[in-house]
């Protein structure tokens, strides 16, 4: 808007436009001798303060069950050059149909300028201290009646199918999100055949 400019002239035909505050361009649609008027539909040049940027991450929708406004974020560049915290900004209460993730928003220190505008960056959630899971191997988590199931040790020589909520799955583990207690023994191989044991005497 012409009142957030300030403009000048040195009288040779050009004109200084300023911004109101300091920044770095980030994008200008504009060159030298190029006539503009003031019904143009795209800004000029868009310029942006990075001493703070917005990293906008894709969280997969069964992680995003645990992630909270407030909760410290570890962003780190591609390259490797850059690790920082963050802090997730805001949570969309929307899934993404296709990609199964849900948009969450990082806002992120940055007056090194070592986090480049639009460039992609892993970002990785710490884990919220008074949310604690339950791992077990993914050999112990089987499918019963189309639900998920854990076999547990009542008594000595005893066990009982137990229905579990499955979550995140990573290096062969499978978190429980619900239904196995912390210290809860159970059968971390030979489930399946187990099952069909049980299914077969049924």
């Amino acid at each position: 808007k012409e009142s957030s400019l300030s403009v000048s002239t040195d009288g040779n035909n050009l004109f200084w436009v300023l911004a109101p505050r300091g920044g770095v361009v980030v994008q200008l649609s504009v060159v030298a001798s190029q006539q503009v008027n003031p019904d143009a539909s795209e800004p000029l040049v868009r310029i942006s303060d990075l001493d703070e940027v917005l990293v906008i991450a894709e969280v997969p929708e069964i992680d995003a069950v645990d992630a909270k406004v407030g909760q410290k974020v570890t962003v780190v560049a591609r390259d490797g050059n850059a690790s920082r915290e963050g802090v997730v900004d805001y949570i969309s209460q929307v899934v993404d149909p296709l990609r199964q993730t849900v948009e969450t928003r990082i806002r992120l220190d940055n007056r090194d300028r070592l986090m480049r505008p639009n460039a992609f960056v892993e970002a990785t959630l710490e884990p919220d201290a008074s949310t604690q899971r339950v791992q077990v191997p993914e050999d112990a988590v089987v499918l019963s009646s189309e639900r998920s199931v854990v076999f547990v040790e009542q008594s000595t020589g005893r066990l009982q199918r137990v229905v579990v909520q499955p979550g995140r799955r990573r290096d062969h583990q499978v978190e429980i999100r619900s239904g196995l207690a912390p210290g809860t023994k159970y059968v971390a191989k030979g489930a399946l055949l187990l099952l069909n044991q049980v299914e077969l005497a049924d």
